[in-house]
């Protein structure tokens, strides 16, 4: 008797790649746009007309089937870089959620410079940084003098080079040098139409290639005390017919993810010893039916964002820090997280952050051992305010 086939799912594989043609299915391999994913599942759906036809028996009409549409979705484990001079994998997903991209492929200024004008939040930088508004919005700013191992990321940066930072040095004004070291800064954009990235991405699974091409993505990064760092992703496009196909490689799988440790927790400054954060990147996401398409519908668009983001610093007394205060008021707060691959330098150090976050929330938690607060908020910002740096 011959053998039965089996496939093990754990040969699945995840490719994607950014379309050369948007809205077209760009080809793809896995040694080439092959990407480490988890939990990954292929989902059709398919739009079905029930009819109520007579044909002389019980039986009812079966469904006819019309439009079909798809979704990949998974998590990625964050990793370090080897090199801040090219883009990781999983920036395509970010991208693909309407985020942009700023590289500093080199510390600027060249030197370090001497900073003036220090509060124990923020200094006023020198000539030779740029005076344009917001330019370093989420930049990691070397500052020595302050701390000589990890960048400090900044909150917002105005015309006078004046620059708030993700940290309180406790009523002590920050003095010393500044320069902004080589990294990646991505922030939310509202791109005009066509103009975003648009992904095409497939699973290997079972012998065959599933695929859709034209795609958005809705996103949510989640950091819990200890562990990896995670980034959850659902993928909406125009679902392909799938062909019988092996992949052409397998996957490396380096050991250095970042970790959520040996790094630090700020709410308003404060360290926070937080366990557990998430950041939501919640998209709307809407599939017009177009008559003349083979599937019955344009690829997806996005038309409207949420982002939200939640966590649970120990609780302090109001005098120190006053969440509720400022939800009552209907004011911002700020949060910045950073986690480490490995012993942390370049490439390897991970910021997660907001500002001009609006509390929606704030209630105590004394379900555990330690006090915290839950803080629920919401960014209050159009195309800023939301910042994800490697450094």
């Amino acid at each position: 008797m011959a053998l039965c086939e089996i496939r093990p799912t754990r040969k699945d594989t995840f490719m994607m790649a950014e379309e050369s043609v948007s809205g077209e299915l760009e080809s793809m391999a896995v040694s080439t746009h092959g990407v480490l994913a988890q939990n990954i599942s292929f989902g059709i759906e398919v739009d079905t007309t029930n009819t109520n036809e007579n044909t002389g028996a019980l039986d009812e009409g079966v469904p006819i089937i019309g439009g079909q549409r798809a979704q990949i979705s998974g998590e990625i484990v964050l990793r370090g870089l080897d090199s801040l001079s090219t883009e990781p994998d999983w920036f395509l997903l970010l991208k693909a959620a309407a985020m942009a991209v700023t590289q500093y492929a080199s510390p600027v200024p060249a030197s370090p410079e001497a900073v003036t004008a220090g509060t124990d939040t923020g200094v006023t930088l020198g000539a030779s940084f740029s005076n344009t508004e917001g330019d370093y919005n989420g930049a990691a700013l070397d500052l020595p003098g302050v701390n000589p191992n990890d960048p400090i990321p900044i909150r917002s940066h105005n015309a006078s080079r004046q620059v708030d930072l993700f940290y309180d040095n406790n009523d002590v004004n920050i003095s010393g040098t500044a320069q902004i070291p080589a990294q990646f800064v991505l922030s939310p954009v509202s791109p005009a139409s066509g103009t975003m990235p648009r992904i095409s991405a497939g699973i290997y699974s079972g012998g065959n290639l599933h695929q859709l091409y034209g795609g958005v993505v809705t996103a949510s990064l989640r950091m819990n005390a200890g562990q990896n760092v995670i980034l959850s992703f659902t993928i909406s496009g125009v679902y392909q017919a799938p062909i019988a196909a092996e992949p052409d490689a397998v996957l490396a799988k380096p050991d250095n993810p970042f970790v959520f440790r040996n790094g630090f927790s700020r709410v308003e400054g404060l360290s926070a010893r937080c366990t557990s954060v998430a950041f939501n990147l919640t998209n709307q996401i809407f599939v017009n039916p177009d008559v003349e398409h083979p599937t019955g519908y344009c690829p997806p668009e996005i038309v409207s964002r949420r982002i939200t983001g939640d966590t649970n610093p120990t609780t302090v007394q109001v005098t120190t820090r006053d969440p509720w205060a400022k939800l009552l008021a209907n004011q911002n707060s700020h949060m910045m997280f950073m986690a480490k691959a490995g012993a942390g330098g370049a490439g390897n150090r991970l910021y997660i952050g907001m500002n001009n976050a609006r509390l929606l929330n704030a209630p105590p938690d004394a379900s555990g051992e330690v006090a915290r607060t839950n803080i629920q908020t919401q960014l209050d910002d159009a195309n800023d305010g939301f910042f994800i740096t490697i450094v």
